[in-house]
């Protein structure tokens, strides 16, 4: 039943998602990390006009947004270090090529480390690697305004403009 909630979420929030295969791993396990490994596809977008596109991770981000600080009243508690990884293959159909690949960076901020990593193994394929880490801490109702202010700019960096063209 959560697998079947967590899928219709994703499709309801993603029109373009199609599930190839989907599994949780370590779901009973309380002191082991909890991974949902998840494939899908997509459909490309812009391939005929060749404008560029956008890759954003609105899926992993919408694991790792903090609530409105407004209204909290308690502290905030990661007791356990939270990675997030994801990776991303695009494959262009023949007589297609990259014009522009965004270059890999890296990011440090208050218990927040975030990484992006692109390779190129063949001219028409290309892979993007993202990975989050959330460091333990507890930070009280301001901190975590101060939180949610300096992650937000990391959340909204993480994306990569790429464009395609005929060959």
């Amino acid at each position: 039943l959560k697998r079947q909630d967590l899928l219709s979420w994703l499709s309801s929030g993603y029109t373009s998602f199609h599930e190839d295969s989907f599994r949780i791993e370590n779901e009973s396990e309380v002191d082991s990390p909890l991974v949902l490994l998840l494939q899908y596809h997509g459909d490309f977008p812009n391939l005929e006009n060749g404008k560029p596109f956008d890759y954003f991770p609105k899926l992993e981000l919408s694991f790792m947004r903090l609530p409105d600080p407004e209204h909290r009243k308690a502290p905030l508690y990661f007791s356990h270090e939270v990675n997030i990884e994801s990776y991303w293959n695009y494959h262009l159909p023949a007589g297609y090529s990259w014009k522009s690949i965004s270059l890999a960076r890296e990011l440090e901020q208050n218990h927040l480390h975030w990484k992006f990593t692109i390779q190129q193994n063949r001219p028409e394929d290309i892979s993007l690697q993202q990975q989050w880490q959330i460091h333990p801490f507890i930070a009280d109702v301001e901190e975590y305004r101060m939180l949610r202010s300096d992650w937000d700019p990391i959340f909204h960096y993480c994306g990569l403009r790429m464009s395609i063209s005929r060959r």
